[in-house]
């Protein structure tokens, strides 16, 4: 479910299509990339366009290249992310394993990819929890990774990402992928 969608564009291409979505909640407006499950597979937040941006706690507004409309922090995007049912994922498997091009959209169409883009987006949300949250976000992430890792499809993969998790969450491992 998306709140606020203002404008969607569909973009066929011959092996898969792409939507590109702009979302709004209130002052924030948030640009998504969607693959042809629905998944959202790119989101900006907590972006600095200002040179030496990233160097100060504070953001400075007269440097900036242009304005990007929201001034949430990583931790804020996040946090609403999943208020809003959205699992927030830092994964770049598919790159890193090479399923790029077709043999990724093989995986997609027939829809083996939920048992991997599932368990990754969880297990590197996990990491931004256990390493980056804030107290209230990480609650709100752990609730949200112990739910829906009941959603994993296959139960092999469900038990290893339920102990990578908790790997991660003891401090004992990180960088799993599927």
């Amino acid at each position: 479910m998306l709140l606020g969608t203002v404008s969607l564009v569909i973009e066929d291409t011959p092996d898969s299509q792409r939507m590109q979505a702009m979302l709004v909640d209130g002052p924030h407006i948030l640009y998504a990339n969607y693959s042809p499950t629905g998944c959202c597979y790119l989101i900006s937040g907590g972006s600095r366009t200002s040179v030496g941006g990233y160097n100060e706690p504070e953001r400075p507004h007269d440097t900036e290249q242009f304005d990007v409309s929201d001034q949430r922090t990583l931790d804020e995007v996040i946090s609403w992310l999943m208020d809003n049912n959205h699992i927030p994922s830092f994964c770049t498997a598919c790159y890193r394993a090479g399923r790029t091009g077709d043999r990724f959209m093989s995986f997609c169409k027939n829809g083996e990819i939920l048992n991997y883009c599932h368990p990754n987006a969880l297990m590197t949300l996990t990491e931004y929890l256990a390493d980056y949250a804030t107290p209230e976000t990480k609650e709100k992430g752990l609730a949200m990774v112990k739910r829906e890792l009941l959603n994993i499809p296959n139960e092999k993969t469900r038990r290893i990402a339920e102990q990578h998790v908790g790997e991660i969450l003891a401090g004992t491992g990180n960088d799993f992928r599927f």
